[in-house]
């Protein structure tokens, strides 16, 4: 495990995800915000402090999408990192680094995306600017891992 051993990979890890996690939050709160028309007053009823109601009202295909993307990152860790063994030798500090790239596409997709939906008076630019920013880092990444393979099937 890098050298750090098994007690400092599992505090890294929980640093990691109240750390990442938080940045992925922190954008939500924004999406929310610049979808609500002007705040939280039109989802929760008023004050930042009723965000939660927000998630636990949130419709069950919101719940659905969720839970879907969860397995299949889950599945995907599963085959590139732990059957395959790459976990015994992973550096967790190169580990932690690797998904910042995500959040800096993140963060010019809602800057762009927000002045889109102002323009054009409406959230889903928004939302396909998100999305297609998403697809478009997961291609390049995946084309620096040597995953995408062109038709003869050789790497590209």
């Amino acid at each position: 495990m890098g050298g750090v051993g098994v007690l400092g990979s599992l505090f890294l890890a929980g640093f990691f995800t109240l750390h990442y996690g938080m940045f992925c939050f922190v954008h939500g709160i924004f999406v929310v915000t610049l979808t609500s028309g002007g705040g939280f007053s039109g989802v929760g009823g008023g004050s930042e402090a009723e965000l939660g109601r927000v998630f636990l009202e949130w419709p069950r295909e919101g719940w659905l999408a969720l839970g879907s993307m969860f397995v299949m990152r889950g599945l995907g860790v599963w085959q590139d990192f732990i059957a395959t063994g790459k976990w015994k030798t992973a550096e967790p500090g190169k580990l932690m680094g690797e998904p910042y790239g995500h959040i800096v596409v993140v963060h010019v997709a809602i800057i762009a995306g927000a002045g889109l939906a102002m323009a054009l008076g409406g959230a889903w630019p928004l939302f396909v600017f998100i999305v297609l920013g998403k697809f478009g880092l997961d291609l390049v990444f995946l084309a620096r891992k040597g995953g995408v393979r062109s038709q003869k099937g050789g790497k590209d």
